[in-house]
Formats: C-alpha cells, structure tokens, sequence
C-alpha cells in the first residue's frame, strides 16, 4: 500500500468523523431548541426522528463519500481514456440522402450513447428503489424502536404477563421488515440481470462501428482490440449512474429522511413562544386553549397570582388543569390571548425524568446548582429518603431503579434544593408516604 493511499484513507476517515460531528451537532442544536423535540412529537410525530439523526446522518455522509470518490474516479478515467478512443475513432464516413458525411470520434460518441441507453433502462428496471430504500429504513427504525419500548417498560408488561402480546406486536413489526426485504430482492435480481447483460453487450457496439474499418483493412486485428479495451473504459465510466444506480436510490432516500427533520426543526412555527415575561406576576388574560382539532378546552378570563401567593387549581379529571400548565410552560400550540409569567418560573412536571447517572446528578438534572451536604441531607431528611444521602454518588438507571413514590419525593427534594422565587408543581403529590 502506497503512502498517498494511506494518507487518502486517513483524510477520508478525517472528512467523516468531522463532518458528522458538525451535522450532528447542528441537528441536535434546532431540535433540543426551544423545546422544539417535544412540538415536532406533539403536532408532527415524525418517526424514529432520534434514530434518523444516530443512523441517518452516519449513512448519508459515508454514501456522499463513497458515490463523491467513485464519481471523481469515473471523471478522470473518462478523461483520459475518452482521447485515446477519439485518437483510435478516425472518421466516420458514409453517405445519406444523397448527401456525404463524416463523424470524427464516432467511437466516443456511440460510448456516450450506449451508457445513456443502459442508463434509462436502469432507472426504469429500478424505478421502486428509492422507495423500498425509503421503507427500509422506516421499518427497521419501527422494529428497534418498539424494543426500547418493552426494554424500558419491562416492569409493567412484565406484571401485566404482556409476553404473547409484544411477541405478536414484534411479529407484526417484523412482517413489514420481511415484506420490503423480498420486495427488495426481486428488484435486485432484475436489477442484476440487467447489469450483467449491460456488462456483457458492452463489447458489441465496437465491433459493429469498427467492422468497415476492419473490412475495409483501415483497421487491424491490433487496433480493434486496443479500440475494445478505450472503449469499455469509456462505458464503464461513463455508466457510473447505471451501475451505481442503487447507491444513489439509498441516498436520496435517506436524504429525504434527513431533508424532512430539517425542515422541521428549522420551521419558524417551534421558535414563537406563546408566554411574554413577567418579573411582577403570573397572568392569563383572555386566555381560550384549544385541542388540535379546533375544539375549545376551556377559557380564562382573568388569572393572576403575584408574589407570595398560593393557588391550586382543582377541577374534575379532563377539564384542563395539565393543559393550563402546558400553556404556562409554553408548550401547548393552540392559544389565543396574553400570558405572561416570570423568567424564573419553575415548573415540575407529574412525568418526571431522571437520567442514568449519579443519583446526584438525577435528583438535580438539569438544573447547575451545587448544593452543599448538609443542604442535602436536609433535604432528604424532610422527605423520609436520609438512606440516599450515602448512595448520592452511586450510578444507576434510576428511572427503573426508585419506585413511583421515591421519585415523587425526589421532586421535591429538587425544589427544597433549588428555592425558587417561583414555583409551579403539576400533581406530584398524587401519593401519600
């Protein structure tokens, strides 16, 4: 192995692992902005848009790598090659309508033409590529994703003896695997078909162009066999879209996969915030919340709550109550009227999340506060759980490990921690310990 193709293997394996890194940063950015992942969740539900950007963007630059280096070969080979066969070619001669003509380079232009011919008869043999391309990522997206669901949920499907029915729901998600793959399979064995008749006729056309040559003793068994050689190199390159036709099909379609996150997370729609601030108050003001659908939820004339005030909000189950908060938070889309709530406002959700890490790290997550270990302890002490002051530095997936009413508690243990100014809390003190 040489040392430029060593150093061109290393800047290539360079080019992707940086390119990557600045598209997955970029998407990552606009789609954890402004609450922007849980707006496209809610409103969109654009599939496994988590996998898209893990999978995705790794699969998109090492096929725009892979078809770039073969393209740029290609280029190159035809070129060079495309001079020698003009230089062999001669001239053309014939007569026509009463009429003589004469084509200098005949030999290029006729491997022009058969690889433009082999190229619209790959594209209609592989018209349904780029669709079954599309599919396939969407189906085993679907299949890795309802997994996480029952590795994440194992407790509850568990106790609900939930095996033959996820078995069931995987088969399903499997059909649709199985089903794209033989439909796969038969595009692709026409596909090969065609490429092997391609490749095997591709020694015809210069023997028919290079016959009155031949006959006619311009041309020796020398010069057609040199001919052959330019010309296959000039087809073979120039068929780079026929024979890469299926590459290019698993691009566009995991482009559009990548082109369709995009427009989403760069829609201006995720970035109006529905709250203005308020240092002074919280405010709701002719406020009317709807569903998606148009339909009205509820409406508030007139809200307010200034400091050192206390409000709780009781109501029967589907009045509203979590929709309210949804607007305070800015998260619910379909509300007219003025909102207006403190920059320091702190709400904690009945949906906790407590990320894998130190138990610390969860209890606080995602606030930077460093509380010290007396504030700690204390906080602890407050809600029955001191036992945890000594496991604050262990790792766990504490999402599985504490019990609903642990991290009920946990909650608020994070406002004891945080003191805020402002505080909003959606039913966290549903159980009693």
């Amino acid at each position: 192995m040489s040392i430029i193709s060593v150093n061109r293997s290393y800047f290539l394996s360079w080019l992707k692992v940086h390119w990557r890194e600045w598209m997955t940063r970029e998407y990552t950015k606009k789609w954890l902005a402004n609450n922007c992942f849980y707006h496209i969740k809610q409103q969109r539900d654009i599939e496994n848009i988590d996998q898209r950007i893990s999978v995705d963007i790794k699969a998109f630059i090492q096929e725009t790598t892979s078809l770039f280096y073969s393209f740029t070969d290609a280029i190159m080979t035809v070129g060079s090659f495309s001079v020698v066969l003009w230089n062999l070619s001669g001239s053309l001669d014939f007569e026509w309508a009463g009429k003589q003509f004469s084509i200098q380079g005949y030999l290029v232009y006729g491997a022009f033409c058969y690889a433009i011919v082999g190229f619209l008869i790959a594209k209609f043999v592989g018209k349904r590529l780029q669709f079954l391309n599309w599919q396939a990522e969407q189906v085993e997206a679907d299949y890795r994703a309802h997994l996480m669901k029952i590795t994440e949920n194992n407790e509850a499907m568990a106790f609900a003896n939930a095996g033959r029915k996820e078995q069931s729901t995987l088969a399903t998600y499997f059909s649709g695997i199985f089903s794209n793959t033989k439909q796969r399979m038969q595009v692709d064995r026409n596909f090969n078909l065609f490429t092997m008749l391609y490749g095997q006729g591709m020694f015809l056309p210069p023997l028919f162009l290079c016959l009155p040559s031949y006959l006619s003793g311009a041309m020796d068994l020398g010069g057609y066999m040199q001919v052959r050689l330019a010309f296959a190199q000039v087809v073979g390159s120039v068929s780079w879209f026929s024979e890469s036709y299926d590459a290019l099909m698993s691009w566009f379609a995991t482009a559009d996969r990548l082109a369709q996150v995009s427009a989403e997370i760069d829609s201006e729609e995720y970035t109006k915030r529905h709250v203005s601030l308020n240092r002074q108050q919280i405010r709701m003001h002719n406020i009317e919340l709807k569903t998606a659908q148009g339909k009205r939820i509820l409406a508030i004339k007139e809200w307010r709550i200034s400091p050192g005030d206390h409000c709780q909000i009781k109501a029967p189950s589907g009045a509203g109550k979590t929709t309210v908060i949804k607007a305070l938070a800015g998260l619910w889309p379909n509300v007219s009227g003025t909102i207006e709530v403190p920059d320091n406002l702190v709400i904690i959700s009945q949906r906790d999340y407590l990320p894998t890490g130190t138990l610390q790290e969860a209890i606080l997550y995602p606030y930077d506060i460093n509380p010290s270990a007396t504030e700690m302890r204390r906080a602890l002490a407050s809600v029955n759980l001191s036992g945890f002051f000594n496991r604050l530095a262990e790792s766990q997936n504490w999402q599985q490990v504490l019990s609903g009413g642990e991290r009920q508690r946990l909650r608020l243990v994070k406002c004891f921690l945080m003191k805020p100014s402002w505080l909003v809390l959606a039913r966290i003190l549903h159980e009693k310990w």
